[in-house]
């Protein structure tokens, strides 16, 4: 059931996502409000899994990260947000699984899909 929960509130959010930057480019007018500030957190653990996902013709990327504390958190990787590795260098999904990470990333609006701004293998 969370599983289910979780899919519909991604995709949701995905949709909310395109659907309100599409709105904001063709209008072309100027807002005059300020954006709302979004607080950026983190996140440190292991990683349990990585992988790639296609819903209604959208792709995305997520990872399950358990914390020390036994806490498992799934994200969804922002497509600008840096991976980078121990050493530095940039790295994919693909090599950061059963390695210790911390991210940092932002709540959608739903209030429950997380959204990964940045990744980094700590070892």
């Amino acid at each position: 059931m969370k599983k289910i929960f979780f899919t519909l509130g991604t995709v949701l959010w995905v949709s909310l996502v395109c659907f309100a930057g599409g709105a904001q480019a063709s209008s072309g007018a100027a807002d005059s409000t300020a954006p709302a500030q979004v607080k950026t957190e983190t996140f440190t653990g292991k990683v349990d899994s990585a992988m790639s996902r296609e819903e209604g013709g959208k792709k995305y990327q997520q990872v399950t990260i358990r914390s020390d504390e036994g806490i498992q958190t799934v994200f969804v990787v922002a497509p600008d947000a840096p991976l980078t590795g121990a050493d530095g260098s940039s790295t994919s999904l693909n090599w950061v699984k059963g390695n210790r990470v911390t991210v940092e990333y932002v709540t959608a609006p739903d209030g429950y899909t997380r959204v990964v701004k940045s990744l980094k293998v700590l070892s």
